[in-house]
C-alpha cells in the first residue's frame, strides 16, 4: 500500500487496512510477549516485531483489495518475512554471537509470526468478499462510452459484485437510451471535471472505441491530480503510446492509467540517493566546479550561472541553476526559445561545458533543495508550458513527479528544438511514468554517465 492510494481508497477499504494492522499488532503482541517469558532479549523481539510490520507494509499485505491474488500475496509475505529474520540472526550471530538456542528459538518464532500473518489475511480476505457479495464496501465508478462495449462492461460489473464496483452513471458524446434505462447519464466527457467535483468518484473506466486519442488524453490531463483511478479497456492500449500497467479483474483486463507506482518506501530510498549522490557528486566535482566558474567569467564576462524559472511538480514554479553557456542577454530580442543545434549564441566554454553536461552540475542544488530529481522528466519554461498544454491538454502529466537532471526522453530522444516535436519526446516522458523504478532509474543514470564521458552532449 502506498500512501497516496489511501486517498484513493472509500471507508470500507480503509477499514480494512486499519483492521489487517490492528490484528497484526495484536497477534504480533501476543506472541512477543510469550517468547519474552523464556527469556529471548526484549530488543530482539521488539526489532522483529517492528521489522515484520514494516515486512507486511513492503509486501503489500495492507493492500485492502479483494481481488488480490492469494498465491503471490502468500508468496510475497513468505519472501519478504525470510528475507528480514534471514538478515537478522545473520547479523546477530556475526556481530553480537548469539547463543544457537537463542537463534532457533527466534527462528520458531519467525515461522510462528508467518503463520499468524498469512493466517489473518485469508480469513479477512474471505470475510471481505462476503460483504461485496452483499454488496457493502463498493467502490463508486463511472463509465466513459456507450454502445454495445459500455452495456456489456456494465452488466459485468453490476452481476458480478465480488470485483468490488459500484457503477454510478455513464458519460458520453450522447444519451444512450439502453444504457440510460440501467444506470444514469452523467453528461458528455467534456464535463467530467464538473463531475467528479459534484459526486464522490473512486475510479473511472473509459470504453468504447468511440473516443479519440486526443480525447483519451485529454481526460488524463484533466484528472491527472485528482485521487481517482483511471482504467482504460485493453482495446484504448494502444491510446497511450507506451507500456503501461495491466490489472485483471475477475477476467476483466484493464489498464491502470497513471497509477502512484512507486511505495513510500521506494520513494524514500529515491530521495535518499538523490541526496546522497549530489553531495558525493558536489565534492568529487568541486574542481571542476571551480574551474568551470573561473573559465566562464575570464571568457565571456557576465554572470557565472544562469537562473531560470521552471515549472515543477504539481505546477510549482522554481528557480533552475546552470552554468552560463551562452552570450549575456541572449534572449533579449527573440525572447524565449529553445536552443537550436549548433547555436551561435553558445560560447565556446559554454559549448565544451553542454558536451560533456558540466553546465548541470549547479542543478543538483535544486536536487538537495527538493525542487528536482536526478531522474525524471526535464521541467521546462512557464512559457512553453502554457503553450505546450493548450496544444497537448495531456502534457500536464508529467507534473505529478519531480523533475529531473536526466530522463528516459533524454537519453533515448534529442533536445527539444522546436513545439512540434515535443510530442515524441511526451511519449518516452509516459513510458518513465508508467514505469518508474528503482531499477529503471538507474539504468537511466548509467546511460547518462556513458553520454558525459562519451562526450555526446550538446
Amino acid at each position: 500500500m502506498k500512501f497516496r492510494e489511501i486517498t484513493q481508497h472509500n471507508m470500507a477499504s480503509l477499514f480494512i487496512i486499519l483492521i489487517l494492522f490492528t490484528l497484526d499488532i495484536i497477534a504480533y503482541s501476543i506472541i512477543i510477549t510469550y517468547y519474552h517469558e523464556h527469556n529471548l532479549p526484549i530488543r530482539d523481539l521488539f526489532f522483529i516485531f517492528g521489522g515484520f510490520c514494516l515486512m507486511a507494509y513492503l509486501s503489500r499485505g495492507y493492500n485492502p483489495s479483494p481481488l488480490t491474488s492469494r498465491k503471490r500475496e502468500m508468496k510475497s509475505l513468505i519472501k519478504t518475512f525470510s528475507f528480514w529474520i534471514g538478515l537478522y540472526l545473520i547479523i546477530r550471530f556475526f556481530v553480537n554471537q548469539i547463543p544457537l538456542n537463542n537463534l532457533l528459538n527466534l527462528s520458531y518464532l519467525w515461522v510462528k509470526l508467518l503463520l499468524v500473518a498469512m493466517g489473518i489475511r485469508l480469513a479477512v480476505r474471505w470475510i471481505q468478499k462476503q460483504f461485496l457479495k452483499a454488496k457493502m464496501g463498493l467502490r463508486n465508478v463511472v463509465i466513459l462510452g456507450i454502445g454495445a462495449n459500455t452495456l456489456n462492461l456494465i452488466k459485468q460489473l453490476q452481476n458480478t459484485p465480488t470485483m468490488g464496483y459500484n457503477v454510478l452513471g455513464y458519460m458520453g458524446e450522447k444519451v444512450d437510451a439502453t444504457l440510460s434505462s440501467i444506470v444514469p447519464y452523467f453528461g458528455t466527457i467534456h464535463e467530467i471535471r464538473n463531475i467528479s467535483d459534484s459526486i464522490e468518484i473512486d475510479d473511472i473506466i473509459l470504453s468504447s472505441s468511440e473516443h479519440t486519442h486526443e480525447e483519451i488524453l485529454d481526460i488524463i490531463g484533466q484528472l491527472y491530480d485528482l485521487s481517482i483511478c483511471i482504467k482504460i479497456v485493453p482495446d484504448m492500449y494502444e491510446a497511450l503510446t507506451g507500456q503501461v500497467k495491466m490489472s485483471v479483474l475477475n477476467g476483466l483486463a484493464l489498464i491502470d492509467v497513471n497509477p502512484d507506482i512507486l511505495t513510500e518506501y521506494q520513494k524514500f530510498i529515491k530521495r535518499f540517493i538523490d541526496i546522497a549522490t549530489s553531495i558525493i557528486t558536489f565534492v568529487i566535482m568541486g574542481p571542476i566546479f571551480i574551474l568551470s566558474m573561473g573559465a566562464i567569467k575570464f571568457t565571456s564576462g557576465g554572470p557565472i550561472f544562469y537562473n531560470q524559472v521552471r515549472v515543477g511538480r504539481n505546477r510549482v514554479q522554481f528557480t533552475l541553476y546552470k552554468f552560463r553557456t551562452m552570450l549575456k542577454n541572449s534572449e533579449e530580442e527573440s525572447g524565449p526559445v529553445w536552443a537550436e543545434l549548433d547555436d551561435p549564441r553558445i560560447t565556446p566554454v559554454g559549448r565544451f561545458l553542454r558536451k560533456f553536461r558540466l553546465d548541470e552540475i549547479p542543478q543538483l542544488w535544486n536536487v538537495i533543495k527538493g525542487d528536482m530529481s536526478l531522474v525524471g522528466p526535464r521541467p521546462e519554461r512557464p512559457f512553453f508550458v502554457k503553450k505546450l498544454e493548450t496544444k497537448y491538454p495531456y502534457y500536464l502529466r508529467r507534473l505529478c513527479l519531480r523533475p529531473g537532471i536526466t530522463g528516459w526522453a533524454q537519453v533515448v530522444g534529442n533536445y527539444d528544438t522546436t513545439i512540434e516535436n515535443v510530442e515524441y519526446k511526451l511519449k518516452h516522458d509516459f513510458y518513465y511514468i508508467e514505469n518508474i523504478s528503482l531499477l529503471l532509474d538507474f539504468k537511466i543514470m548509467s546511460m547518462t554517465l556513458l553520454t558525459v564521458l562519451k562526450g555526446k552532449g550538446r
